[in-house]
């Protein structure tokens, strides 16, 4: 933040507009875990393809096609 914005707040995230204090209707420790799940998800589904890749380079599906 800058010398100019003495009492600026950080903008809310889309998800902070369920909190109480924005009028929501959800508790501020329910939407802050949202919003840390919402953080590590990718990381949980690009495993997905992944090990899918992974458990096929072991497989023999590659022997059946000659």
């Amino acid at each position: 933040m800058g010398p100019f914005c003495l009492f600026c707040r950080p903008k809310p995230s889309l998800l902070d507009g369920a909190k109480v204090t924005y009028g929501g209707r959800f508790l501020e420790e329910k939407v802050e875990e949202v919003k840390a799940l919402m953080k590590i998800l990718p990381v949980f589904l690009a495993l997905i393809p992944y090990w899918t890749v992974y458990f096929q380079s072991y497989g023999d599906w590659w022997k059946r096609s000659f």
